[in-house]
């Protein structure tokens, strides 16, 4: 399972998409992790991705660590709220609910907004933590 989770982190900070009969743009070291998570059913339905070399969109990040949680717990989440107004999607949603994401402020996501590399290391903290029941322990050096 720890494999897992470590694959699917690793991955995550890059956007994929539904792996089909051939990859999108890719790097050959991201290969294997990549084929690793579409197996484990985390790219699903994420066919508007077509290069993973490019940044990544908050809303895709959101899609991606929900179904990271939902791969490694097993649990499927049933959550109707509307606390964003400016998604469509229910991942970001799902993500805010499960403590993994903040909004940008006034009930705004900014679903199309790049996500920086500190909220990603923020965020796969988050993950890695709520999948392990775990509080986020956060560096004070």
């Amino acid at each position: 399972m720890k494999k897992l989770i470590s694959t699917a982190l690793a991955v995550a900070i890059f956007a994929v998409s539904n792996i089909a009969l051939a990859y999108p743009v890719h790097s050959d070291w991201a290969e294997e992790s990549i084929i690793t998570c579409d197996k484990a059913g985390m790219f699903c339905d994420m066919t508007h991705i077509t290069d993973f070399t490019k940044p990544i969109p908050r809303g895709d990040v959101a899609e991606l660590v929900v179904r990271a949680y939902q791969n490694v717990t097993g649990l499927m989440i049933d959550y109707h709220s509307e606390h964003f107004t400016d998604v469509d999607s229910e991942y970001p949603q799902l993500a805010y609910a499960l403590g993994l994401m903040n909004g940008t402020g006034d009930d705004t996501f900014s679903p199309d907004d790049y996500t920086t590399r500190e909220a990603m290391a923020k965020i796969l903290l988050t993950l890695y933590a709520r999948v392990n029941d775990e509080e986020p322990v956060l560096s004070t050096n």
